[in-house]
């Protein structure tokens, strides 16, 4: 079992010089070890993509191989899918295989620094050119499932805003990913962005976002769906955290929660955030149904790659 991170690396005056996925042994960082060339695997840079999602493994059934990982990029109109094989006793059976491309429902991907706010003309980030974490992976037993989102162009020229492009990702009999269901989550005219998903063990599915609008400042919604509901829908939305003073470009809401949140104890959980051991589910009460989130198997969520 291994822990997957992907890095861009970057040159003098910032210059993308290429990314690369790597791999950590799991069992070294939990017996706080030293790593090794076998232990601390990265592949060759990737010049053609600067983004890479690796995999989160929700609950306690393993994928039928766990020494493969999945990773996953933005492409257009289309998800890139790799298999990240690690050997950690033996570097030189690790292997990458090249992306395969999932068709998804054509889009344009939200606008860079378009966000609108009440009462200010700074604009925010929309991240859209790339995956928002998580991608979370859960072996459900009758069906393996991956959930991930990102955030994508709604309306035409002159209404044009951000909204949550989301999917279910399940693999057929032959073991290839499709798309199982997909939508695209924008209720009003304000913006949605900066996503983040999760399922349950049951195959139900909750999203957190950020949403902002030129009358009203920044804040955190949900919405999520229930294995009944028809495919490609969300239920209707509900606050989660309001915030009542623009904010700057420079950092995007979901990591000024942190910030704000850190001293009662408590981060939020669907967008990018870390939460205490303890707290490890989250009952999410959306109208008259509950859903229960499953997060993850170790505290840290993690955030965005910014």
């Amino acid at each position: 079992m291994g822990q997957y991170i992907f890095r861009r690396n970057l040159g003098i005056g910032w210059f993308f010089s290429g990314g690369q996925a790597c791999a950590l042994d799991r069992s070294v960082l939990i017996a706080n070890g030293n790593p090794t060339a076998n232990t601390l695997q990265c592949t060759q840079a990737m010049s053609s993509y600067p983004s890479l999602l690796a995999a989160d493994l929700e609950g306690s059934m393993l994928p039928p191989d766990p020494s493969t990982a999945f990773l996953m990029n933005l492409s257009s109109n289309a998800l890139n899918f790799w298999k990240f094989k690690v050997d950690f006793n033996n570097s030189s059976n690790t292997t990458l295989t090249s992306p395969t491309s999932i068709p998804v429902t054509a889009f344009s991907q939200a606008c860079n620094a378009c966000i609108t706010q009440k009462n200010t003309s700074q604009k925010l980030d929309s991240l859209g050119d790339r995956l928002m974490f998580r991608l979370a992976y859960r072996n459900l037993g009758s069906y393996q499932s991956m959930v991930l989102n990102h955030s994508v162009n709604v309306g035409n020229r002159k209404s044009a805003h951000a909204g949550v492009r989301w999917y279910e990702i399940r693999f057929n009999t032959s073991g290839a990913p499709v798309v199982y269901q997909q939508g695209t989550f924008s209720p009003d005219s304000n913006h949605r962005w900066m996503g983040s998903v999760a399922m349950d063990k049951a195959g139900n599915i909750a999203v957190g976002y950020s949403v902002s609008g030129s009358a009203m400042y920044p804040a955190i919604r949900y919405t999520g769906r229930q294995t009944t509901d028809p495919l490609g829908t969300l239920q209707t939305e509900a606050p989660w955290l309001m915030v009542t003073a623009p904010k700057g470009q420079s950092q995007p809401l979901g990591r000024l929660h942190e910030n704000e949140r850190r001293s009662c104890g408590r981060l939020y959980i669907l967008v990018h955030q870390r939460i205490p051991e303890e707290q490890r589910h989250l009952q999410l009460e959306h109208g008259d149904h509950a859903i229960q989130i499953s997060l993850v198997s170790d505290a840290m969520i993690g955030r965005d790659q910014l």
